[in-house]
């Protein structure tokens, strides 16, 4: 298996490479001050939702609600800030091959929006366009990068902790979709690719 660097918007690094012939990267990972989402958000003294103005909570939740996961093992750890974009399955084969699984969940954040704070994903090349970043230690796919799309991370949803948070919005590729699977969800389901917005 070939690994490739990938670009993960997370600072400046230095590439090396390891004895077994693998291309890694040292990172530089800004993290977010401790509080800041929290004060940014709060009401009134003496509020009875604790100090939460509702209505500026709520409003600021859907800009910078705070994601949080990670691979199987635990060596990674990412957080990612919305707002959170193309949330779909993908039935296409390089993502099911890629996952062993018939289909595959995804959601996008910016680039600047997601923060590794605990390990790295290694990095594999699957297209000419595109690199996957997986928990080299136990297999788990994290992340899919688009030549095409430099400012966007798509990350699996069910590497969330909690996945019921980003319920997925439509299929895609469902060209590819394996016979047996019967799709009933009542989502929309596209051909190919999303069409452009």
């Amino acid at each position: 298996m070939a690994y490739t660097e990938a670009r993960f918007g997370l600072g400046n690094r230095k590439a090396r490479r390891s004895r077994a012939g693998e291309d890694t990267a040292d990172f530089q990972i800004a993290h977010e001050p401790a509080g800041e989402l929290r004060e940014r958000a709060r009401g009134p003294a003496g509020a009875p939702d604790g100090g939460l103005c509702p209505r500026r909570a709520n409003r600021r939740e859907r800009k910078t609600v705070m994601l949080k996961g990670g691979c199987l093992c635990g060596a990674i750890r990412y957080e990612a800030t919305g707002p959170v974009t193309h949330q779909t399955i993908c039935h296409c084969t390089m993502c099911r091959r890629a996952a062993g699984a018939p289909f595959v969940a995804w959601f996008s954040v910016a680039r600047s929006a997601l923060r590794f704070v605990e390990g790295l994903p290694a990095q594999f090349r699957s297209s000419a366009k595109a690199v996957r970043g997986f928990c080299s230690r136990c297999g788990t796919q994290l992340t899919f990068a688009h030549d095409d799309a430099p400012d966007l991370f798509d990350l699996t949803t069910c590497s969330l902790d909690d996945p019921t948070l980003l319920p997925p919005k439509d299929h895609t590729h469902t060209c590819s979709r394996l016979p047996w699977v019967r799709l009933a969800d009542g989502l929309p389901e596209f051909h190919e690719a999303r069409p452009a917005a």
